[in-house]
């Protein structure tokens, strides 16, 4: 018996103990472990891919400092109960410093060269451990080498998908064993396991909000609405426990803050006040603005140059009007840049 939360399992084991087993996540974002460890989702469903995983090393290193001390990490290379897990039975422990536990999928470094990826993980200064999808990576092996070259511990997700398992214990201490096995073994025939692809995942509609915010044409418009109405992902925003919601000012205007992307919405979430409660909702566009209408409220769309540098088009009743409707708001509605 287990629940879920995220990409978390928790089991019932006997009294005083606990077992937490994680699995990759296709969103990126960056997890804290019980062991004093981060877990980093490279993920495949960032909406700019690439964007995505260079704001996962902007935060990586300020999370880090969070811990203190050394980590008991284990290496499994086979098949464990988890009764044996439990009771510590035929596990060697070895202290190290807290570090990095990176998952990956095929695609989780589209738009990036192996060089800019070795860069990447070689300025990290802490140990790094990276999880490769189940099947052996195949074909180009020049972003494994840049990973080796930047110290990175490579290894190859078990069949149940688990990298990190956390046995937290009756007298506090925690456990921390890495699943799967060492090393990759190639295949040269199968295809490129990071090929760069030009999905919606290439970060098109973050492409084009940036060329709106700064102030972008009339056809640069249109393709914006045009992708926002078509995208299948919801849109993201904050909301209390309850479903309520707190607008923003714009110059006199309430507006919801909207995000597309949860890279997006966690920088955000990170410059609220540690006391802050919230909760997550999430609503397709065209729902979104007819909801925003009853309120009534403006939308406030984010979108990020820099993770410092927060961008906002303002989405006013007219908008929101044509985008309920399922059309291409004219140039007399659209919104304005805030």
């Amino acid at each position: 018996m287990f629940s879920r939360r995220k990409h978390t399992d928790k089991f019932v084991v006997p009294k005083g103990h606990s077992v937490q087993v994680t699995t990759p996540s296709p969103l990126p974002y960056v997890e804290r472990s019980p062991g004093r460890m981060l877990v980093a989702h490279l993920g495949t469903l960032g909406e700019d891919q690439a964007w995505d995983v260079r704001m996962l090393f902007n935060d990586v290193p300020t999370m880090l400092r969070d811990f203190a001390g050394v980590v008991r990490l284990v290496h499994l290379e086979s098949e464990v109960k988890l009764s044996d897990v439990v009771q510590g039975t035929g596990l060697e422990v070895a202290p190290v410093e807290p570090g990095v536990v990176w998952t990956s999928f095929d695609g989780s470094f589209d738009g990036m060269t192996p060089a800019e990826v070795g860069r990447l993980f070689a300025d990290l200064a802490a140990p790094q451990w990276l999880f490769m999808p189940t099947s052996p990576w195949p074909g180009n092996d020049d972003y494994v080498r840049a990973l080796e070259d930047a110290g990175v511990s490579i290894r190859t997700q078990g069949a149940d998908h688990s990298v990190l398992i956390e046995v937290s214990r009756p007298d506090g201490s925690v456990d921390v064993l890495l699943g799967g096995r060492s090393g990759v073994a190639f295949d040269e025939n199968a295809a490129a396991p990071w090929s760069a692809g030009t999905s919606w995942r290439a970060g098109e509609i973050r492409r084009l909000m940036l060329a709106v915010y700064g102030r972008g044409n009339d056809d640069e418009w249109d393709r914006l609405f045009a992708a926002l109405l078509e995208r299948d992902r919801p849109a993201l925003f904050l909301a209390t426990s309850d479903g309520r919601v707190t607008p923003s000012d714009w110059d006199g205007t309430s507006a919801l803050p909207v995000f597309l992307d949860h890279m997006s919405l966690s920088i955000a979430v990170r410059q609220q006040p540690p006391s802050m409660q919230y909760a997550i909702a999430e609503l397709r566009i065209r729902d979104l603005a007819g909801w925003l209408l009853q309120l009534p409220l403006s939308a406030a769309l984010n979108v990020y140059s820099t993770p410092s540098t927060p961008g906002y088009l303002l989405l006013r009743e007219p908008s929101l009007r044509a985008l309920a409707q399922g059309r291409i708001p004219t140039a007399a509605e659209r919104g304005q840049v805030a």
